[in-house]
Protein backbone atom coordinates (compact mmCIF):
# COMPACT_ATOMS: atom_id res chain seq x y z
CA UNK A 1 0.00 0.00 0.00
CA UNK A 2 1.23 3.46 -0.87
CA UNK A 3 -0.47 6.45 0.29
CA UNK A 4 1.96 9.21 -0.76
CA UNK A 5 0.14 12.17 -1.57
CA UNK A 6 -2.95 10.84 -0.21
CA UNK A 7 -5.51 12.73 2.70
CA UNK A 8 -7.50 10.78 5.04
CA UNK A 9 -10.42 12.52 6.63
CA UNK A 10 -8.73 15.94 5.69
CA UNK A 11 -6.74 15.76 8.67
CA UNK A 12 -3.62 13.21 8.03
CA UNK A 13 -1.75 13.84 4.53
CA UNK A 14 0.64 11.51 3.82
CA UNK A 15 4.23 12.81 2.01
CA UNK A 16 7.44 11.18 0.82
CA UNK A 17 10.05 9.67 2.76
CA UNK A 18 7.16 8.26 5.09
CA UNK A 19 6.22 11.38 6.57
CA UNK A 20 3.16 12.76 7.65
CA UNK A 21 1.10 16.06 8.72
CA UNK A 22 -1.59 15.81 11.48
CA UNK A 23 -4.08 18.52 11.38
CA UNK A 24 -7.06 17.27 13.18
CA UNK A 25 -10.03 18.17 15.56
CA UNK A 26 -8.54 19.56 18.90
CA UNK A 27 -9.01 16.63 21.37
CA UNK A 28 -9.27 18.66 24.47
CA UNK A 29 -11.74 21.48 23.18
CA UNK A 30 -9.52 23.93 22.73
CA UNK A 31 -10.09 26.35 19.61
CA UNK A 32 -7.62 25.28 16.70
CA UNK A 33 -6.85 22.28 15.69
CA UNK A 34 -4.18 19.94 17.06
CA UNK A 35 -1.31 19.61 14.70
CA UNK A 36 1.39 17.03 14.50
CA UNK A 37 4.73 15.53 12.07
CA UNK A 38 6.30 12.64 11.58
CA UNK A 39 6.88 9.41 10.55
CA UNK A 40 4.09 6.70 9.43
CA UNK A 41 4.93 3.18 8.83
CA UNK A 42 3.04 0.15 7.43
CA UNK A 43 3.03 -2.85 8.05
CA UNK A 44 0.22 -5.98 6.99
CA UNK A 45 -3.04 -4.15 8.45
CA UNK A 46 -1.80 -1.87 10.74
CA UNK A 47 -0.70 2.07 10.21
CA UNK A 48 1.50 3.46 13.13
CA UNK A 49 2.04 7.22 13.10
CA UNK A 50 4.90 8.69 15.21
CA UNK A 51 4.76 12.05 15.74
CA UNK A 52 8.57 12.27 16.45
CA UNK A 53 9.06 15.37 14.12
CA UNK A 54 6.75 18.09 15.86
CA UNK A 55 8.64 21.05 16.63
CA UNK A 56 7.81 22.68 20.02
CA UNK A 57 5.82 26.04 19.58
CA UNK A 58 8.07 29.13 21.13
CA UNK A 59 4.96 30.98 21.27
CA UNK A 60 4.33 34.88 20.50
CA UNK A 61 7.05 37.76 20.83
CA UNK A 62 8.20 41.23 20.15
CA UNK A 63 11.86 43.23 19.25
CA UNK A 64 11.43 46.89 20.36
CA UNK A 65 13.72 49.33 18.44
CA UNK A 66 13.86 52.69 20.75
CA UNK A 67 14.75 55.94 19.97
CA UNK A 68 15.20 58.85 22.22
CA UNK A 69 12.33 61.62 22.28
CA UNK A 70 12.48 64.96 23.75
CA UNK A 71 8.73 66.06 22.10
CA UNK A 72 5.41 65.86 24.17
CA UNK A 73 4.26 62.98 21.86
CA UNK A 74 5.98 59.72 20.47
CA UNK A 75 5.33 57.94 17.41
CA UNK A 76 4.49 53.87 17.40
CA UNK A 77 5.72 51.75 14.23
CA UNK A 78 4.43 48.13 14.95
CA UNK A 79 5.02 45.71 12.20
CA UNK A 80 3.14 41.83 12.48
CA UNK A 81 4.53 39.28 11.07
CA UNK A 82 3.84 35.38 11.37
CA UNK A 83 7.23 32.89 12.65
CA UNK A 84 7.61 32.72 8.64
CA UNK A 85 8.56 36.40 8.59
CA UNK A 86 5.28 36.98 6.07
CA UNK A 87 3.15 39.78 7.65
CA UNK A 88 -0.24 39.57 8.68
CA UNK A 89 -2.44 41.99 7.11
CA UNK A 90 -5.87 43.20 9.42
CA UNK A 91 -4.53 42.38 12.85
CA UNK A 92 -6.04 44.96 15.58
CA UNK A 93 -3.78 47.18 17.85
CA UNK A 94 -4.66 48.90 20.70
CA UNK A 95 -1.82 50.73 22.64
CA UNK A 96 -4.34 50.94 25.12
CA UNK A 97 -4.84 54.76 24.73
CA UNK A 98 -8.50 53.88 23.48
CA UNK A 99 -7.97 53.78 20.02
CA UNK A 100 -7.48 50.45 17.66
CA UNK A 101 -6.16 50.97 14.59
CA UNK A 102 -5.70 47.84 11.73
CA UNK A 103 -2.61 46.37 10.17
CA UNK A 104 -2.64 46.97 6.38
CA UNK A 105 -1.54 45.07 3.50
CA UNK A 106 2.06 46.16 4.30
CA UNK A 107 1.63 44.58 7.68
CA UNK A 108 2.44 47.71 9.42
CA UNK A 109 0.44 50.48 11.91
CA UNK A 110 1.81 53.78 12.64
CA UNK A 111 0.26 55.48 16.00
CA UNK A 112 1.16 59.18 17.01
CA UNK A 113 0.25 59.19 21.17
CA UNK A 114 0.75 61.56 23.83
CA UNK A 115 3.32 60.61 25.99
CA UNK A 116 2.99 59.11 29.90
CA UNK A 117 4.48 58.31 32.84
CA UNK A 118 2.49 55.48 33.08
CA UNK A 119 3.07 51.99 30.78
CA UNK A 120 0.19 51.30 28.55
CA UNK A 121 -0.66 48.06 27.23
CA UNK A 122 -0.23 46.73 24.13
CA UNK A 123 -2.89 44.27 23.06
CA UNK A 124 -2.66 42.58 19.49
CA UNK A 125 -5.23 40.27 18.16
CA UNK A 126 -6.39 38.57 14.39
CA UNK A 127 -8.30 35.57 13.77
CA UNK A 128 -6.50 32.66 13.45
CA UNK A 129 -3.52 33.72 15.52
CA UNK A 130 -3.13 33.60 19.47
CA UNK A 131 -4.38 37.31 20.95
CA UNK A 132 -0.53 38.73 21.99
CA UNK A 133 -0.12 41.69 24.80
CA UNK A 134 2.58 43.77 26.17
CA UNK A 135 3.65 46.81 27.72
CA UNK A 136 5.18 49.66 26.94
CA UNK A 137 6.56 53.17 28.20
CA UNK A 138 5.60 56.26 26.45
CA UNK A 139 8.27 58.04 27.07
CA UNK A 140 9.97 57.10 23.32
CA UNK A 141 9.57 56.47 19.40
CA UNK A 142 9.59 52.98 18.91
CA UNK A 143 9.62 50.76 15.93
CA UNK A 144 8.31 47.45 16.84
CA UNK A 145 8.15 43.58 15.03
CA UNK A 146 5.43 41.73 16.39
CA UNK A 147 5.74 37.72 15.71
CA UNK A 148 2.37 35.91 16.33
CA UNK A 149 1.79 32.05 16.56
CA UNK A 150 -0.89 30.21 14.65
CA UNK A 151 -3.80 29.51 17.05
CA UNK A 152 -3.98 25.88 16.92
CA UNK A 153 -4.78 23.48 19.70
CA UNK A 154 -2.09 21.35 20.90
CA UNK A 155 1.27 20.07 19.09
CA UNK A 156 1.48 16.20 19.11
CA UNK A 157 4.95 15.57 20.63
CA UNK A 158 6.34 11.52 20.57
CA UNK A 159 3.06 9.79 20.74
CA UNK A 160 2.38 7.09 18.57
CA UNK A 161 -0.73 6.28 17.53
CA UNK A 162 -2.23 2.78 15.77
CA UNK A 163 -4.80 2.34 13.07
CA UNK A 164 -6.59 -0.85 11.78
CA UNK A 165 -6.44 -0.73 7.82
CA UNK A 166 -10.02 -2.40 6.43
CA UNK A 167 -10.14 -2.75 2.78
CA UNK A 168 -13.89 -2.87 1.67
CA UNK A 169 -15.45 -2.01 -1.62
CA UNK A 170 -12.36 -1.43 -3.39
CA UNK A 171 -11.49 1.52 -0.25
CA UNK A 172 -9.54 1.83 2.30
CA UNK A 173 -10.51 2.77 5.78
CA UNK A 174 -8.83 3.26 8.58
CA UNK A 175 -10.08 2.13 12.35
CA UNK A 176 -9.13 3.71 15.54
CA UNK A 177 -10.20 3.41 18.59
CA UNK A 178 -13.21 1.92 16.92
CA UNK A 179 -13.46 5.03 14.80
CA UNK A 180 -13.53 4.53 10.96
CA UNK A 181 -12.63 7.67 9.09
CA UNK A 182 -13.68 8.31 6.21
CA UNK A 183 -12.25 6.32 3.07
CA UNK A 184 -10.93 8.48 1.23
CA UNK A 185 -8.14 6.41 0.32
CA UNK A 186 -8.45 4.28 -3.40
CA UNK A 187 -6.60 1.35 -3.13
CA UNK A 188 -5.12 0.19 -6.16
Amino acid sequence: MNFKGQKVDNCITFLENNKFIYKGHCRFGDVGSDYGVGHYEINKNSLRLHFDLTKESYGNYHNIERKKNTSDSIYVSIKVVNKENEVIPSTNIDLGSGVVKTVGVDGVVNFKVKKSLVPKKCNVYVIGYEQYDFYLNYNADYNIVVNLNTSHGCNIIDELWSYKIIEKDDKIILKRNNKEFRPTIRSK
